[in-house]
């Protein structure tokens, strides 16, 4: 885990969740469509074939990287920064662990202080991965805290302590 951060409010306590390890899900498991393996009886038309639609692609399925994205996800690093610090800031937990990449497991919602803040000072990427620092202050306390991100599913998501 990470030594020196003692503040215990939200945005640590998510670190501190999501500890050092990144836990890997496998997601839920792809269901095969299309026609059987035993294929169709010899003389019989194949009916399974299903015809194109020109349904437009969803923001929230996987996309072409077969990723499931974060329901919290951003589509850039900068707005996945500025949407962290606003949900330290309004104490909201829930926002936080939506953000957190559909492959990480096991992160329960922090719980915030009364007096927890939160204030960017950076948020860097190299295109499908980067990082988001940031100050907390709690108690009079201040810490520096910083995530790693990704992308996953097209868009950006926490991936734990850097």
């Amino acid at each position: 885990m990470i030594a020196g951060i003692a503040l215990v409010g939200g945005a640590v306590a998510l670190v501190l969740l999501l500890g050092d390890d990144e836990q890997q899900a496998g997601g839920p498991t792809p269901v095969a469509t299309g026609s059987p393996a035993s294929g169709t009886p010899t003389g019989q038309p194949d009916t399974s074939t299903s015809e194109p639609t020109s349904e437009s692609p969803s923001t929230t399925g996987p996309t072409d990287d077969g990723q499931e994205p974060a329901p919290g996800g951003q589509p850039s690093n900068q707005l996945l920064a500025e949407s962290l610090i606003s949900a330290i800031n309004d104490h909201d937990g829930t926002s936080m662990v939506d953000m957190v990449c559909r492959t990480i497991s096991g992160v329960d919602e922090p719980n915030f202080r009364d007096d927890t803040s939160a204030e960017l000072v950076e948020a860097r990427d190299d295109g499908e991965s980067g990082s988001i620092d940031f100050t907390v202050t709690e108690g009079g306390r201040s810490e520096d805290v910083s995530f790693k991100t990704r992308t996953e599913g097209g868009m950006w998501c926490l991936a734990g302590p850097s």
